[in-house]
């Protein structure tokens, strides 16, 4: 996805050619409008719009044609983690935890990981810090056998500002080092240009940010 690396400009314009193709096509009332619906939905969460990706995410749901589980566990995610970006986290998490239910039935190992992933940093923003850090390294170590460095550092951070939450220094700076180390791969699997526009994208932004703050401020 190319929203993923913040290319924003080219994404939008894949996304006017995929709506005019399904216009053509009549295919507006089926699958290809929910996938376009949840492409919308992830654009507007990875730049920091909740009120936006929730709207986009619970007309889709509300629609007979997102009833195939894997698109109710993805918008669901994108609910979760709005309302933790809202402010209001405590109803995020019911939703992650419904995900998280949901895709445990499949066969998606990275989808699960995924909702965990997103249930972490729920709980950790409703104030439930142990249980946050442990969703998060126990997520980082799969993702890490995956070989998913883009979502193994952002475990690493959520497991790094339990820690820190939690009271525990060192344990936030060794983990937040070692997700700084493993931004550095990605940096080298993505290349410069790719990397540099993913580092702009509004959520990655604030995350990076984070993480040069725990750095700074745990290192001793």
């Amino acid at each position: 996805m190319l929203s993923r690396i913040g290319d924003y400009q080219k994404a939008e314009a894949d996304l006017k050619g995929a709506r005019s193709l399904a216009d053509q096509s009549n295919l507006n009332s089926g699958a290809l409008a929910m996938e376009l619906a949840l492409f919308e939905a992830q654009m507007a969460l990875s730049r920091l719009q909740p009120d936006l990706a929730l709207a986009k995410s619970r007309q889709a749901i509300a629609s007979s044609n997102s009833q195939l589980p894997e698109l109710q566990i993805k918008f669901k995610l994108i609910i979760c983690v709005a309302q933790v970006i809202s402010g209001t986290p405590r109803a995020g998490v019911s939703h992650c935890r419904d995900a998280v239910a949901l895709a445990e039935k499949g066969g998606d190992k990275s989808l699960l990981l995924s909702a965990r992933l997103a249930m972490a940093q729920a709980v950790l923003a409703s104030g439930a810090a142990e249980e946050a850090g442990k969703i998060a390294s126990q997520a980082q170590a799969e993702f890490n056998r995956l070989g998913q460095s883009e979502s193994e550092w952002r475990a690493g951070l959520l497991a790094a500002l339990a820690n820190q939450r939690a009271g525990k220094r060192q344990s936030a700076y060794d983990q937040a080092t070692q997700a700084a180390a493993i931004l550095a791969t990605l940096r080298s699997k993505l290349g410069e240009k790719p990397f540099y526009l993913y580092l702009l994208r509004p959520d990655i932004k604030q995350q990076h940010e984070q993480l040069n703050k725990l750095i700074h401020n745990n290192k001793d």
